[in-house]
């Protein structure tokens, strides 16, 4: 009985020093990056009262938080609902309510100050709005926008076991199963994109614009999509995402031009990976950004949202949603002319404008061996 007792009060310390070990080594890997990036102003790590954007070059503190969630908003909402099975399908994962989603919807398909709203195309997407026996799911939304079709696909992220040996483990077991979700992924992608790209054509409209989406282990599909198809995908946008992307093993002009800048992308980058505060991955991606120097096609945003001790629990993109679309609330539709990632010291802004500017000036050679240069 004594020794039951003790361990109850023992255990909770121990998870408790478990968890701070685990902050303090990724503290540490963090740390590292000032190889890389410089803080401006001068210091950014570790201050959480506001979000901050790490880009190839800078790592700066944005000064509205409201703008900076309203940027990201949509296609969270678009990540949550890839989570929502058909009424006939086996639900997994961050299953969500069907009022949360209709929910969802209705706000999806309201206009916003970038557009009209969106509306989702199940006839693009998964057949029934159901996983396939891989676990592989996702979603199409669409709309136009001066006569011409926008697409984002959203990629459902980890479920259930199948989400592990054809998704999460892809690094390894696509060496004895060619058939995984990342290879659907882009044959799916390049299903969509060829439909839609023929409709717009035989009615004169211009090629669309695609984007993709998804958590977790979707953000990982979604950003491999645009690797594989860089010229047809613009951007992805990613939440939570996992650090399995596939870029190394894209052809080398695929790599080059997934890495290549767009100008109707202004100062953003092709990849976005949005994230909270201490989620469970972004203490993987620690080890990567430690290691390995940033490259101008990928942009990170961190958003210090109310933190819980439970890692996983942190990770969940409903969640993350709900406190994306409350700070979102505050911001209207021309509240100020500075871009959503403005800092509160013009000159920082100034800078990392700049600085996305002469990275996307540098050439990449055909053997570069780091292909997308900072």
């Amino acid at each position: 009985m004594a020794m039951a007792m003790a361990m109850a009060i023992i255990k909770p310390r121990w998870r408790a020093a478990g968890r701070a070990a685990v902050l303090i080594g990724a503290m540490g890997l963090a740390a590292c990056t000032h190889l890389f990036v410089e803080d401006c102003p001068d210091q950014v790590l570790g201050n959480d009262t506001l979000p901050r954007m790490r880009t190839s070059r800078y790592r700066i503190q944005l000064a509205d938080t409201a703008a900076a969630a309203a940027r990201f908003v949509a296609p969270a909402q678009m990540s949550v609902l890839a989570y929502h099975s058909g009424s006939d399908c086996k639900a997994s994962g961050e299953s969500v309510s069907d009022v949360d989603a209709a929910a969802l919807v209705q706000a999806l398909g309201r206009p916003g100050v970038d557009g009209p709203g969106w509306s989702l195309a199940p006839e693009l997407g998964s057949p029934g709005g159901c996983e396939d026996d891989t676990g592989f799911m996702f979603q199409v939304w669409r709309r136009q926008v001066a006569g011409r079709d926008e697409l984002v696909l959203a990629f459902r992220g980890t479920g259930g076991k199948g989400d592990w040996l054809y998704g999460n483990l892809w690094w390894l077991t696509r060496w004895f199963i060619a058939d995984n979700q990342y290879s659907r992924a882009r044959a799916q992608a390049s299903r969509v994109i060829e439909r839609v790209t023929a409709e717009a054509r035989a009615n004169g409209r211009p090629d669309p614009v695609v984007r993709t989406t998804g958590h977790s282990l979707g953000g990982g599909l979604a950003q491999q999509v645009l690797y594989a198809h860089p010229t047809q995908v613009l951007q992805a946008i990613v939440f939570d995402p996992s650090s399995v992307t596939g870029f190394v093993d894209v052809p080398k002009a695929a790599q080059r031009e997934a890495c290549a800048c767009r100008d109707e992308l202004g100062s953003e980058a092709r990849i976005l990976r949005v994230y909270e505060s201490y989620e469970v991955l972004a203490l993987l991606r620690s080890f990567h950004k430690a290691f390995l120097p940033p490259e101008r096609h990928v942009q990170e945003l961190r958003f210090p949202f109310a933190s819980t001790w439970n890692l996983v629990a942190q990770h969940s993109i409903q969640a993350f949603t709900k406190q994306l679309q409350a700070a979102a609330a505050p911001a209207s539709a021309a509240a100020s002319k500075a871009p959503w990632y403005a800092s509160a010291d013009a000159r920082c802004t100034a800078r990392l404008q700049t600085g996305q500017q002469q990275s996307c000036r540098a050439a990449v050679g055909a053997d570069a061996f780091n292909v997308c240069p900072r």
